[in-house]
């Protein structure tokens, strides 16, 4: 993809393509002092992430110039919060690739007054940019992304290189996450207009994913045995799933991954585990009386449990899986993990495990 998108700027792009005609300066990237009220509750809710405001629109080295920025700043967690209008695509999708390599994420949102305020916009260009991002935010209100059509400042675009650079921004849109479908708005919105998306339609897209990443299904060989591991990424804690063919029974083990403290922490506090299968709860044992049914391993707290048969066949029919550890009173931590990508891959290795 990368080789794809260097082509793109070495020869599709010999007059810049631009989304939005823009003579102003360049994006900046700020990292202002925010109030104390205002960064006490930041932290809380996102521990050390950085707020970095992008600016202006996109016509320079923004993707040389973030990685520096970071550089010198000697940050290695932050979000991109854009507002800017778009500008030339070439270097949006490099600032994209760039954001997507440093594992950040992006938002839209201004400063001011010592606050941050959920206003502003990610329009045209940007909206590649934005793509970048692991963690994609984004909810409408008084912040806007808007797509249309690319087209060059020169106006020269012949049907072969359109065709050409619409397959490239696909491609480009799918690799980081991004239903193809988007690419098919921009082009309905045309070049003098803008589809604004509501929070529905970008999440529906996966334009924004609001810190919860599509789970993922990997088979994995430990001590000659190969087990399937399914995992769903959220910015504050994942679900991780392990599943072992032993003796032809599907053995689960559930996982709530946040810190090596916090873990410990829940741990200790946590009395019972169970799983549940959408809202099936499934197997609720005490941790006093099968202490090796729960534990904590470094930054995961572990439930682990032998499913029958019956519980199996819930299971693949079920929506989602949750880790579920609770004290002796109502309160529950849960991790969650979406079925629906990988039971494929689940309902193979159940299968060639009764096999």
């Amino acid at each position: 993809m990368r080789r794809k998108t260097r082509l793109l700027t070495q020869s599709l792009v010999v007059a810049i393509f631009s989304l939005i005609h823009v003579g102003a300066q360049a994006m900046t990237f700020a990292i202002p002092q925010h109030e104390f009220n205002d960064q006490f509750a930041w932290v809380n809710a996102h521990g050390g992430v950085v707020r970095i405001y992008a600016s202006g629109p996109i016509q320079g080295n923004e993707a040389t110039d973030l990685e520096r920025f970071l550089k010198t700043n000697n940050i290695t967690n932050a979000i991109l919060l854009f507002d800017s209008p778009g500008g030339s695509l070439s270097d949006a999708l490099a600032l994209g690739q760039a954001i997507r390599k440093l594992g950040l994420s992006t938002g839209i949102a201004t400063f001011s007054a010592g606050k941050m305020l959920q206003e502003g916009m990610c329009a045209s260009a940007c909206t590649y940019a934005f793509a970048g991002g692991v963690n994609r935010y984004y909810s409408a209100g008084r912040t806007r992304i808007g797509l249309h059509q690319f087209y060059s400042t020169a106006n020269t675009i012949s049907n072969k290189t359109s065709q050409e650079v619409s397959g490239i921004l696909v491609a480009f849109l799918q690799s980081m996450g991004v239903d193809a479908l988007a690419f098919s708005v921009s082009a309905q919105a045309g070049p003098d207009s803008i589809a604004w998306l509501s929070a529905e339609d970008a999440l529906r897209l996966r334009f924004a994913n609001n810190g919860t990443q599509d789970a993922i299904a990997e088979l994995k060989l430990q001590d000659n045995i190969t087990y399937l591991k399914i995992e769903q990424p959220r910015a504050d804690i994942s679900a991780r799933f392990l599943f072992y063919c032993i003796k032809k029974q599907i053995v689960a083990f559930g996982g709530y991954v946040t810190t090596p403290e916090d873990s410990r922490n829940k741990w200790d506090w946590a009395t019972r585990s169970f799983f549940m299968f959408d809202q099936d709860l499934i197997q609720e044992e005490r941790k006093d009386a099968n202490p090796k049914n729960l534990n904590a391993a470094g930054s995961v707290v572990w439930l682990n449990r032998t499913l029958s048969r019956g519980n199996v066949q819930r299971l693949l029919r079920a929506d989602s899986i949750s880790a579920v550890i609770g004290g002796d009173g109502f309160m529950t931590y849960s991790a969650t993990a979406a079925l629906g990508h990988v039971r494929p891959q689940l309902k193979n290795y159940v299968k060639n495990c009764y096999q």
